[in-house]
């Protein structure tokens, strides 16, 4: 099974495109193997379906990238990472609590698009917009085996 994680808020611009991106690639595929979350913002609670997926996809916005910029990278557990549980938690922290607590981490991605705004809105930026059709094929090219 693969989870996508979709992070950030609906409400604040171009934050939202994690959730936004995780929603269309359900509608696209529907009938898949395929668990979808969306959520505000990574928590403890997600090492439990972490732990049950083959694959998991976070999706999220940054700041440090150019807008519009994709950015997907293969994360592993922090082996060293001891505030697993802290108050701002890593997707690697994440599959580093998998591992720890039901002995299993699923190979993992996080899929990064660069942000411009973080205002209170509910639309994305132009430049996310314009790239978001590549922030699903990105996406889609994990979703296969």
């Amino acid at each position: 099974m693969i989870l996508v994680i979709g992070i950030g808020s609906p409400l604040r611009g171009d934050d939202g495109v994690g959730q936004a991106a995780a929603y269309e690639l359900a509608n696209r595929l529907p009938h898949t193997d395929m668990e979808v979350l969306g959520v505000h913002q990574l928590t403890p609670e997600l090492v439990e379906p972490i732990s049950r997926a083959d694959r998991v996809i976070f999706l999220d916005a940054d700041v440090r990238q150019e807008a519009g910029q994709i950015v997907t990278r293969q994360i592993h557990p922090l082996d060293d990472h001891a505030g697993a549980f802290s108050h701002h938690i890593s997707p690697a922290a994440l599959l580093l609590g998998a591992r720890q607590l039901y002995g299993t981490a699923p190979e993992g991605y996080l899929i990064s698009i660069g942000a411009e705004t973080f205002a209170f809105s509910e639309q994305l930026s132009a430049r996310v917009q314009a790239a978001f059709p590549d922030y699903i094929t990105a996406a889609m090219n994990l979703l296969t085996p």
